[in-house]
């Protein structure tokens, strides 16, 4: 589809019918490449990223927090 065509008048409307899919992108690679790129996490200089995986509740020893009500 052309769209600059469409818009200037060039070429005819496009219509879509029920159940049509549209899928708009720049690139088809885009979404694994975004997967990719957010799958790293980097900090700047020295520090911890506080993650909810990381969480008392998810991520408790109980040697360390031996407090009762989460297990």
């Amino acid at each position: 589809i052309k769209l600059n065509d469409i818009m200037a008048g060039k070429e005819p409307d496009v219509f879509l019918k029920p159940n049509d899919v549209l899928a708009v992108g720049t690139y088809w690679a885009a979404p694994f490449m975004a997967v990719w790129r957010n799958a790293f996490r980097m900090t700047y200089g020295f520090g911890f990223i506080y993650d909810r995986n990381f969480s008392r509740e998810d991520f408790e020893i109980p040697l360390f927090s031996p407090s009762k009500g989460f297990r």
